[in-house]
């Protein structure tokens, strides 16, 4: 219990002590609470690790899902515009259809253009032959624009972009398709497939889990994604091995977390692309994410520290001051 102090030469009671005690307990206040908020600045920052990981991920998967789609429909476009330069003279032979094969190719950027006639024949650049042992989307009649993804021995894929060429049956050799062909790993820049000082592993499957990318990153290129989950991840409540395949083969982007036999966490948001047998996915590890979700939690906690620091200090010089007129007035009611 605080005592008031009696002035036995006034005969009034001295409030300081009281006031002294009420400060104090101000101060305290501030400071606890302040030691408080940073904790909880900390454990905030813990439990957002999972969903700026996702919003992260995501941000970089549909932005390299956009690039794939805008270089596909561009190569379109140019197929289109080189197909309106097609005439008699260049179906003349194949030395003509070569020469403007070629010329394609050149023009446009290609890695592979052909044409096909009514017999499935295809004509490329320096060969003929017959596709439909090579190309299944052969088998059938292209009647509108159509893309594929297909394997070959040079690359680990290629998009085919196919469509039909208007007949002209009165050619010499009569032409009823084309088909252009862009390797895959060309199609994103190397900053797009390893973002972030290497921090994050960007990646193109197929929806078996294939590797269609012949670049090295997190896993060895020829082992199937699936079967290395099944060797090394341990998803976490809510994922789970059966649930990102049926999403992959719905079409279904989505983000899983799983982990690693050293108790990491990993996490990989995915997307595939609608109408092909290809999924985007980007993998970042938690010893990544801390990094930056630290970086900001250090400058928050930096800046409170600051503000207590300056908070005590304060309270410091506000106490000496109060000791200092309380002490000066007391003498000076004893002086008189």
């Amino acid at each position: 219990m605080i005592k008031l102090i009696p002035d036995t030469r006034k005969g009034k009671m001295v409030w300081w002590p009281l006031f002294y005690s009420v400060l104090f307990l101000i101060s305290v206040i501030l400071i606890v609470s302040t030691v408080f908020w940073m904790k909880n600045t900390q454990m905030a920052s813990e439990k957002t690790i999972n969903s700026l990981g996702e919003f992260y991920l995501k941000e970089i998967v549909e932005r390299n899902t956009h690039n794939i789609e805008l270089v596909l429909e561009k190569k379109k476009k140019q197929m289109e515009n080189a197909l309106t330069v097609l005439n008699q003279d260049c179906l003349k032979n194949e030395e003509n259809i070569r020469q403007y094969i070629d010329m394609v190719k050149q023009i446009n950027g290609l890695d592979m253009f052909a044409l096909v006639d009514k017999d499935t024949m295809i004509y490329t650049a320096d060969s003929t032959f017959s596709g439909l042992y090579k190309l299944g989307f052969m088998s059938e009649k292209i009647t509108e624009p159509q893309i594929h993804i297909v394997k070959t021995y040079k690359t680990k894929a290629m998009f085919i972009i196919a469509m039909p060429v208007e007949y002209d049956a009165s050619a010499n050799i009569p032409i009823v398709s084309c088909f252009a062909g862009i390797n895959i790993e060309k199609v994103l820049s190397v900053e797009q497939l390893q973002a972030a000082d290497n921090r994050t592993y960007c990646r193109i499957f197929s929806k078996e889990g294939e590797n269609l990318l012949n670049i090295q990153g997190e896993y060895p290129n020829e082992k199937n994604l699936f079967d290395i989950w099944k060797e090394v991840a341990d998803f976490t409540s809510g994922y789970s091995l059966e649930r990102v395949k049926k999403e992959w083969n719905s079409s279904k982007d989505g983000y899983v977390v799983y982990k690693l036999k050293n108790g990491e966490n990993t996490y990989v948001y995915y997307k595939p692309i609608l109408g092909l047998d290809l999924v985007v996915t980007a993998l970042m590890r938690e010893s990544n994410i801390n990094e930056v979700v630290e970086a900001g939690t250090r400058k928050m906690l930096h800046s409170s520290t600051i503000y207590l620091v300056n908070v005590i200090i304060a309270l410091l010089t506000l106490f000496s001051i109060i000791v200092i007129v309380m002490l000066n007035a007391r003498k000076s009611q004893l002086e008189n």
